[in-house]
């Protein structure tokens, strides 16, 4: 069974719409355009995460994003796309220029995590869990919108 088909039948006892994982499409890029980037594709999971590593490369308390093989993206325009491999966590894609972090790459699993605030054109699926609470930082309050909680990365993403 694939990732997506154990994420769309329940994630840790919550049932999840399975329409919240259609097929979507978007235009995302940094914040000088010197890199931009194309989706069209099935996301494999929509989430807000709050885990020490997003938390650490953005610069922000968590993350909305959405995560989608390898082959659903596609590089408009990388003249300063860079990247970073940390010892551990996901490799940072970054604009090299600007700074705005594009999203994450997992090498080992072939998925690319775009970050919703760079998306310019079209509709990201809207998060529909927070994963990743037991590093959340300490001020960060989650209000009660009836989402899933899960303290790491569900293991049906």
């Amino acid at each position: 069974m694939c990732i997506r088909d154990r994420y769309q039948r329940r994630v840790r006892g919550h049932s999840v719409e399975t329409n919240n994982l259609d097929m979507v499409k978007f235009v995302g890029k940094c914040y000088c355009g010197g890199v931009e980037y194309e989706v069209d594709g099935e996301p494999i999971f929509a989430a807000f995460c709050h885990c020490r590593h997003c938390r650490k490369t953005t610069g922000q308390p968590f993350i909305a994003i959405n995560g989608f093989q390898e082959n659903n993206l596609t590089w408009r325009k990388k003249d300063t796309l860079a990247s970073y491999t940390p010892p551990t966590g996901p490799q940072k894609l970054f604009c090299s220029h600007c700074g705005t972090n594009i999203g994450n790459h997992v090498t080992r699993m072939n998925i690319i995590g775009v970050h919703l605030a760079t998306i310019v054109e079209g509709e990201p699926k809207k998060p529909v869990a927070h994963i990743n609470l037991e590093s959340k930082a300490d001020f960060v309050q989650i209000p009660e919108d009836g989402l899933p909680r899960f303290p790491g990365f569900p293991p049906s993403f």
